[in-house]
């Protein structure tokens, strides 16, 4: 099932830092939401219509155990939003601009930049072609649809990059706890959190930003209402056909190596290393018919959550953001028949192992990847 949500009003959503009262009084914002903020939301919209299934919640006959979401997205205008490729930078100078030229990295070999041993380090790192200027790769970049798919194919000709700031803007809220009965304020118990709302300062309301999500395991009514983020604000929700087209897989037979991309963050036994890839030799675990030569990562996310049914937060886990980017290259020239293998194992799939104990985080929407040419 295809979904659009669409915010009635701002929505709040933090990261992980603690936010205990009376003892921090800034809440940061996290934009855009984990994909198990978007778990938790369609589970409690389904048990919301079938509220007679709610005392099965967290048992064997739970129906939404069966929930997987396959894709989340930002929208707007019918044009997907996708996290900027960490192999992209754009000039320091215009980090803040609403949108900038990106411009692709290089592999180039690690001998050529370190005297440290290169045993136990991959054998190529990414630069800038021009190194004499200074570039960033900033975590809030995000590319549209057309110039990120002509970027899984190779074309990095004027690809744009766009700030997350000219698709939201934050309104800031200020409260403070009051006491019991009496109602009077409790002393040093004031806060600031920032609200987002799904649209630019002085933007059009009816261009405004959309949330865009593609599951399976669960049907819910064509349209309704659902609660969403930090204060159960009302998101309105439709069934959709487009822009639902999964993205064409690029051409691979015509070289020797290709990257997976990141669509949401990964969660990895190894760290940032891929499960299915082994640290000694850095090749494929099955057959070592592929070797990672060079990774392009943003900073590692710190995720957790809190558990409704315990009453308690959950632990905090370390994830690979979503954008980052790793180059394999193959140990001999490849043909069709492993291309279509590649793009069949990472592209519009998930790069987490099956059987690896983030199971649960596969089906929230998390370690979503595809597949480029390099």
């Amino acid at each position: 099932m295809k979904i659009e949500l669409d915010a009635l009003d701002t929505l709040f959503f933090r990261d992980g830092k603690p936010f205990t009262m009376q003892e921090e009084t800034w809440a940061d914002i996290l934009f855009p939401p984990h994909p198990s903020t978007f778990y938790g939301a369609l589970r409690s919209a389904w048990f919301a219509n079938n509220p007679a299934e709610l005392g099965k919640a967290e048992t064997a006959q739970d129906e939404t155990k069966k929930l997987q979401i396959t894709g989340t997205h930002l929208f707007r205008d019918d044009s997907i939003f996708y996290s900027m490729p960490r192999d992209l930078v754009i000039p320091k100078e215009e980090t803040d601009s609403d949108h900038a030229l990106a411009t692709p990295m290089q592999l180039q070999d690690i001998t050529a930049h370190s005297s440290l041993a290169v045993s136990s380090l991959l054998p190529s790192l990414l630069f800038p072609e021009d190194e004499e200027k200074t570039y960033e790769s900033p975590e809030t970049g995000l590319m549209n649809r057309s110039d990120f798919e002509r970027y899984l194919h190779g074309d990095m000709d004027a690809l744009t990059a766009f700030n997350l700031s000219e698709l939201i803007s934050k309104d800031p809220k200020i409260g403070i706890s009051r006491l019991g009965q009496m109602r009077t304020t409790a002393q040093g118990a004031l806060y600031r959190i920032d609200m987002v709302r799904l649209e630019a300062k002085g933007g059009d309301f009816n261009s405004r930003l959309k949330f865009y999500l593609d599951f399976e395991g669960i049907d819910l009514p064509d349209e309704g209402f659902l609660k969403l983020g930090g204060e159960g604000k009302a998101v309105r929700y439709k069934k959709i056909t487009s822009p639902a087209e999964p993205l064409a897989p690029a051409n691979l037979s015509a070289s020797n190596m290709f990257k997976i991309v990141l669509l949401t963050p990964a969660f990895f036994r190894q760290g940032w290393l891929p499960d299915f890839i082994a640290p000694d030799s850095l090749s494929y675990k099955v057959d070592g018919c592929f070797q990672l030569v060079a990774a392009s990562l943003g900073k590692k996310m710190n995720i957790g959550g809190f558990d409704m049914k315990a009453k308690f937060p959950k632990p905090m886990l370390a994830a690979v953001p979503a954008g980052s980017v790793y180059y394999f290259k193959t140990n001999a020239e490849m043909d069709d028949e492993f291309a279509e293998k590649i793009i069949e194992l990472f592209h519009n799939g998930n790069i987490m192992t099956e059987n690896s104990e983030f199971q649960l985080f596969q089906k929230q929407g998390f370690g979503l990847s595809v597949v480029g040419g390099v």
